[in-house]
């Protein structure tokens, strides 16, 4: 047991791999906020589209 133990408290130690962590968290937060911007102007996009496609007269 006192194996298991000084294993267990050697891995909660253990910091490599925390920076991939914490730049993939980082990452994913950003792309959401991107894809967020995106389907929000894309919206708006969308309308302003089928405005002026009315105005012009194409269709």
């Amino acid at each position: 047991m006192s194996r298991f133990a000084s294993l267990a408290r050697a891995f909660a130690r253990d910091e490599r791999g925390l920076e991939t962590v914490e730049y993939a968290v980082m990452t994913a937060l950003v792309v959401a906020g991107i894809v967020m911007a995106l389907v929000s102007l894309g919206g708006s996009l969308n309308t302003r589209y089928g405005e002026t496609e009315s105005v012009i007269g194409v269709n």
